[in-house]
């Protein structure tokens, strides 16, 4: 037997007394060896039996830094401590104004936020959809073209100097001040808001209020759009 030879048999042996060592402690510790391959998971996740998120870090549910902070600070933790979603329910009101921020991801924990203050960040996008007793929100002069809205008990919506080109408020039943002005809309359905008192929507592209003028005449609503004309079609408001 050559050197070669001899070397390439060793090498053979050991590989196979390696796979049977791992194949020994598959039998006698099945936990730690799958560990070994898949990775543990992460302790300071914990989840219900349904696999429903029940607590984690701050700075898990929250991953931006700042909204991560301003939670932490509102509870009395730490970004890194780990806290249970029911705790969060004591936030009613957040104000992340001014603060840099590019994401709301873990917004939608904050079941019982009920003001949320938001504007003069980055934020493309902002679903509060989930947050059915929020009452005002304020995501003015971001840079969002997707607002998500389903908010039953929401009176006032500032969303102006954004990027927005459509606006569903068929979800805000008790809508009563809006404010959309410079933005890229070219249309607003406000006949699922029938509480409307003030709309604001200057600087917007030939922006087209649908069945606005009936709610006006007969609630005298406060009409804000800087235009010098508008013409009346089919009961709706073009301003130019």
């Amino acid at each position: 037997m050559n050197y070669f030879t001899f070397v390439d048999v060793w090498k053979n042996k050991l590989i196979l007394t390696a796979l049977l060592i791992i194949a020994v402690l598959g039998i006698f510790f099945p936990t730690s060896t799958s560990a070994m391959w898949e990775g543990e998971a992460d302790p300071s996740f914990h989840f219900d039996e349904n696999g429903v998120l029940i607590s984690a870090p701050i700075n898990a549910i929250f991953p931006d830094k700042e909204v991560a902070m301003t939670i932490a600070a509102a509870v009395g933790d730490e970004v890194e401590d780990v806290i249970l979603l029911d705790e969060l329910k004591r936030i009613k009101f957040l104000n992340l104004e001014d603060r840099n921020i590019k994401s709301l991801e873990g917004i939608q924990h904050l079941t019982e936020l009920e003001i949320l203050v938001c504007g003069s960040n980055k934020l493309t996008s902002l679903d509060v959809s989930q947050n059915k007793k929020l009452v005002e929100l304020h995501c003015d002069r971001n840079e969002i073209s997707s607002l998500q809205l389903d908010n039953p008990k929401l009176k006032v919506l500032y969303a102006d100097s954004n990027r927005l080109s459509y606006l569903d408020t068929a979800g805000l039943p008790k809508l009563m001040e809006l404010n959309v002005g410079i933005n890229d809309l070219v249309s607003l359905d406000l006949t699922k808001n029938p509480e409307l008192e003030t709309l604001s929507g200057y600087m917007n592209n030939d922006l087209e209020v649908v069945d606005l003028s009936p709610l006006a005449e007969e609630k005298g609503i406060s009409l804000n759009f800087f235009t010098k004309t508008y013409q009346m079609i089919d009961n709706m408001l073009i301003f130019r």
